[in-house]
């Protein structure tokens, strides 16, 4: 079965009319919460399994907006994730916030070369690092998680992993809903 078949297959975002009567209190909350008109193509999605649609958006909202990672971190770490998922739409999503958190055009493009880009400081290229260990190993190294203990509190040490690792969900829900299908200004970019 090829790509596009199998996202005509999964299911597609919900128009608020047709999500559960449970559901629909989200659809007015979630795009005020995000300053948008409408619920995102991703929550729509989701909105055929309102506790989970519940759930995830208290998950991501605690993250994004009350999470202890700064705005500009938390943007660096979804972006890098969006990356390395392949994930277009995601990234198209964030990078308003992370132009709007500090992230510049050169570092939105590091995030391409990853760990190692002689444009990251030293607290940003452990970022970048840590999401790529817990992407490849589900852990991040013992050398890592000492660095990064210098770098971040408790609390951030603690929420790191469960961003990238919640957000590489959200990158694969995405992806295997056919949300973006054209991921080549991902692939241009990154060449």
């Amino acid at each position: 079965m090829s790509a596009q078949a199998a996202a005509r297959a999964f299911p597609g975002p919900l128009r608020v009319e047709r999500w559960a009567p449970s559901a629909r209190p989200l659809a007015g909350a979630l795009p005020a919460e995000l300053g948008a008109e409408r619920p995102s193509d991703l929550f729509a999605t989701v909105a055929v399994h309102p506790p989970l649609l519940q759930k995830l958006w208290e998950l991501l909202a605690l993250l994004f907006t009350d999470g202890a990672l700064t705005p500009r971190q938390r943007e660096l770490v979804a972006l890098r994730t969006a990356v390395r998922c392949g994930c277009a739409y995601e990234w198209r999503r964030h990078l308003a916030p992370a132009r709007a958190a500090g992230v510049t055009d050169a570092q939105l493009d590091g995030l391409f070369v990853g760990p190692g880009w002689d444009g990251w400081d030293v607290a940003d290229d452990a970022l970048v690092r840590a999401v790529d260990q817990i992407l490849d190993d589900g852990t991040i190294g013992h050398d890592l998680a000492g660095w990064l203990a210098q770098l971040l509190d408790d609390r951030q040490l603690v929420e790191l992993p469960l961003l990238a690792g919640t957000f590489a969900g959200v990158c694969a829900l995405a992806n295997a809903a056919g949300l973006d299908r054209d991921a080549s200004d991902l692939r241009r970019r990154g060449e």
